[in-house]
């Protein structure tokens, strides 16, 4: 995720020529791994998305407890257009460890909202 590619040519004279630039989509705007989570660093990859013909947008993906309170957000701002990570480090708001059991990721960024399921098995 978030990888991009150059495809270069090499002249006669050794010269090299940017040929064009492509990205990687993302399989889903919204995944995490290793699930289920069992304790470390929760890597969790979202899409940013902008407005038409910008690079950059603004994105926010917060944590849920099944009762829909927020237990902590893991990341807000202004992000590069494509894939971003983020790391959970399996702690609320707070900085203590959350107990086990069902827990949800939501992404959002330029009007899209994506949600996944989350497991916490220690």
């Amino acid at each position: 995720a978030g990888q991009r590619y150059r495809l270069f040519a090499v002249n006669g004279l050794g010269e090299d020529l940017l040929l064009g630039e492509a990205a990687l989509l993302p399989a889903r705007p919204l995944a995490a791994w290793p699930l289920p989570y069992r304790g470390g660093a929760l890597n969790v990859s979202f899409a940013v998305y902008g407005l038409l013909g910008a690079t950059s947008g603004q994105a926010e993906v917060d944590l849920f407890d099944p009762a829909g309170r927020l237990v902590r957000t893991l990341a807000r701002g202004g992000f590069s257009g494509g894939q971003q990570v983020v790391r959970w480090d399996g702690r609320n708001s707070h900085g203590l460890p959350v107990g086990d059991g069902l827990y949800f990721l939501r992404a959002r960024s330029s009007g899209q909202s994506t949600t996944l399921k989350l497991a916490v098995m220690r």
